[in-house]
């Protein structure tokens, strides 16, 4: 097994990006005020935590809410505010359990697709997300935005990153699976360029895979792993690390047992190139 010694240096033309997997920032009743305190706690430290990394850029990969109710995603927003550069994201299938596309895009301030221009890499952010369907989290695009994200992955002169919530059919772990998996025909888009990278989330389990010059990164959910991963790109080379908050933060399993349509995983363990990796974009 392929191991790495990666330390994340800075230099003028290296861009580092902090990866997110689904937070599942929960709803819970307003007299359970021992449960609240310990959300308002555990989330006010992971994003202290992540303003300390000083990263040109946050990226959530969607379901930053577990209820979908506005008022659990203004808290978040609120605590955005922590950070000292941008928080980009996309919506998860949880993010409309509780609200409209709509109302999340006004809340957010964020549109439901959208492109992000760094100096390293072009940064498109995508929807794939069903909406207010609690027994269905396929993922899916609409021939629009289908278009827009072919259009720009076709006339793109830097290094493509796709942002999304549903990992490519048959690339990162469980993505085989009919309701993890984006049901688009992804590819069309992808082989428009001979490399690039797909990070997504709602799959829960972290995973790195390299596919046809692509390299997919699934970024596990937050509650089960209290982790983060960094990015380091300078447009040609890259490095990937996960960094863990477990001795930070506390009270999860107390949280957890209160949530539903959430289920935490436990001793979870994976193989290092599923957690740190090197890579070439040509």
């Amino acid at each position: 097994m392929k191991r790495y010694t990666l330390k994340c240096k800075r230099k003028d033309l290296t861009m580092k990006l902090v990866l997110l997997g689904d937070l599942h920032y929960p709803t819970l009743e307003s007299s359970d005020a021992e449960g609240i305190q310990i959300r308002n706690t555990l989330f006010q430290t992971l994003f202290q935590c992540l303003a300390e990394e000083k990263a040109d850029a946050y990226i959530c990969v969607g379901d930053l809410t577990n209820s979908g109710t506005l008022q659990d995603l203004k808290n978040l927003m609120d605590l955005s505010e922590l950070l000292n550069s941008p928080f980009y994201f996309v919506m998860g299938n949880h993010d409309t359990y509780g609200c409209s596309k709509e109302d999340f895009i006004k809340i957010s301030q964020k549109k439901r697709y959208y492109a992000v221009d760094m100096p390293q890499a072009n940064l498109y952010f995508v929807d794939t997300t069903l909406e207010s369907r609690v027994d269905d989290w396929i993922g899916i695009m609409d021939d629009e935005e289908y278009l827009w994200l072919q259009e720009k992955v076709r006339k793109s002169t830097k290094p493509i990153f796709i942002i999304a919530h549903h990992p490519v059919s048959n690339t990162t772990r469980r993505s085989d699976e009919r309701k993890l998996q984006l049901h688009e025909n992804m590819w069309d888009i992808l082989n428009q360029k001979p490399k690039g990278i797909y990070i997504n989330g709602h799959n829960h389990l972290h995973s790195i895979v390299k596919q046809r010059g692509w390299l997919f990164i699934q970024t596990g959910d937050f509650l089960s792993h209290l982790d983060y991963r960094i990015l380091c790109f300078d447009g040609h080379r890259g490095t990937i690390e996960t960094k863990s908050l477990k001795d930070r933060l506390v009270g999860v399993d107390q949280l957890t047992q209160k949530m539903k349509r959430y289920t935490k995983y436990s001793d979870l363990s994976y193989p290092n190139e599923d957690l740190n990796c090197e890579f070439i974009l040509e």
